[in-house]
């Protein structure tokens, strides 16, 4: 899977960014190279507030902060707005078919509170057509393709290397890998099928005493 395009609005110091990934040739590797201070690293978080509504790569200090683009909260407070929108959207493919994933907030101008994100996860088919999903069901689709278990592993920038020799993480990576191949799945199922069985043995050994020990 890769990632075809991120557009961010009102995200921390980015008031309308888009960034597309296109792929050129089979050395598919794209390295975002600025200044200090412009906003590499508040790309990540705002892949990551889109995928998982955190902000895995910001310091404390700054996660006190409005997410909301200053000037943006600004200019809609002098127009006596009632809110900012905040918006992230991710496009992937993979396998033919195109992952389209959207996270929106309000952050309201009076109290400075930002509401409840909404997520929006749509497969997007060669013909066109598309499956559109919201809340808990579009979070358990973004969970099956980007376990937040390994997510250091899958979006990192260059500081983020040491979690590649950090051992502390390889639960995580086990757990998210058995999402990823619907392992979970299986162990479920074998976890109920046992607790059928249970109760059918101790219902036969109630019927039928005499079948005690065979």
């Amino acid at each position: 899977m890769r990632l075809e395009s991120i557009q961010l609005h009102n995200f921390r110091q980015h008031r309308d960014l888009r960034l597309g990934f296109p792929k050129r040739s089979d050395l598919d590797l794209h390295i975002v190279i600025a200044s200090n201070g412009v906003g590499k690293t508040n790309l990540m978080n705002a892949i990551h507030w889109c995928l998982y509504d955190q902000e895995s790569y910001a310091p404390d200090s700054n996660k006190k902060l409005m997410l909301c683009n200053l000037n943006a909260f600004a200019d809609a407070e002098a127009r006596e707005r009632n809110s900012v929108e905040i918006s992230v959207r991710l496009r992937f493919e993979k396998d033919a078919l195109t992952y389209e994933i959207e996270r929106t907030a309000d952050v309201r101008i009076q109290g400075k509170f930002m509401a409840a994100s909404i997520l929006t996860f749509r497969v997007i088919f060669q013909d066109g057509n598309a499956d559109v999903l919201s809340g808990e069901e579009a979070q358990e689709a973004v969970q099956n393709l980007l376990p937040e278990g390994i997510s250091q592993y899958s979006f990192f920038d260059g500081e983020q290397l040491d979690n590649y020799f950090n051992d502390s993480g390889t639960p995580h990576i086990r757990n998210a890998v058995n999402v990823m191949s619907q392992i979970n799945i299986l162990q479920q199922a074998d976890t109920h099928l046992q607790s059928i069985l249970a109760k059918y043995r101790r219902r036969l050994r109630k019927d039928h005493p005499e079948l005690e020990g065979v």
